[in-house]
């Protein structure tokens, strides 16, 4: 019995030492974190103004909703849809062309 206690002990102690040192690495830094949402955003800029709806499709959650200030809500399928409505989602000066 003595001997069991002894191995769970121990167990319990190495599990206690090795596990923030574990976390601690998997942890990204603050620059990491901020270096990957920037390197994503000027993708999505740039596939923005190549019409390249294929960054949509890769990088946004199939329920991905967005906001804008006017109350507008759109989806992932709704900013797919206006991808490929190429007559009418071209933007001038930051406004879209659609007649609202």
């Amino acid at each position: 019995m003595k001997r069991i206690m002894l191995t769970l002990l121990a167990s319990v102690v190495a599990s206690a030492v090795l596990s923030p040192l574990a976390v601690a690495k998997k942890q990204p830094t603050n620059d990491q974190a901020v270096a990957a949402i920037t390197q994503f955003e000027n993708d999505a800029v740039k596939a923005n103004l190549a019409g390249d709806s294929s960054f949509v499709e890769k990088n946004y959650a199939d329920d991905w909703t967005g906001g804008f200030s006017g109350g507008i809500w759109t989806t992932k399928e709704s900013v797919l849809a206006d991808a490929k409505d190429s007559a009418n989602n071209k933007q001038v000066a930051g406004h879209s062309s659609v007649a609202k």
